[in-house]
């Protein structure tokens, strides 16, 4: 992490080094836990854990070309909207993604951040109804848990 006269700006990419990102938010960040059948699948484990930024806050430094840069296209979704996954055609990490109606969101998946914060603590879960029997809730005090949502 490296700090701007206005911002702290963070960087982060795949496993491979094959595509990298920063970002510069104009506010804290924080994580949401997303337990959606999708979200699931996508990042291989139980939940992901993502980043939410402005879309003018997030740029890609290396990579993101069509020989190391890929995007799966999904419509399955409670909103109807596509999302758009882009991962590392490389070494297949999942680094980030958007949807239709929300161009102005990028969704970062957070363990692809270089350096992770302890102040980055999760804010918010989502798609409870499709979370795993055997995990706990977020700790924390009036986390909200959606059932669903919607993006």
């Amino acid at each position: 992490m490296t700090s701007s006269s206005s911002a702290k700006q963070y960087t982060g990419g795949c496993l491979c080094r094959a595509n990298r990102y920063e970002i510069t938010p104009s506010r804290r960040l924080e994580i949401d836990v997303c337990h959606c059948i999708d979200c699931q699948k996508s990042s291989g484990s139980a939940f992901a854990a993502n980043i939410r930024v402005s879309s003018s806050e997030f740029r890609l430094t290396k990579g993101g070309t069509p020989d190391v840069l890929g995007a799966f296209h999904s419509r399955n979704t409670l909103s109807g909207n596509e999302v758009v996954r882009h991962f590392c055609t490389k070494c297949g990490s999942p680094i980030y993604g958007n949807a239709t109606g929300f161009d102005e969101v990028v969704v970062i998946t957070s363990g692809t951040m270089d350096a992770p914060s302890e102040e980055w603590v999760p804010k918010a879960e989502h798609f409870c109804k499709d979370k795993r029997t055997w995990m706990a809730d977020v700790k924390g005090e009036g986390i909200p848990r959606h059932h669903a949502s919607a993006m």
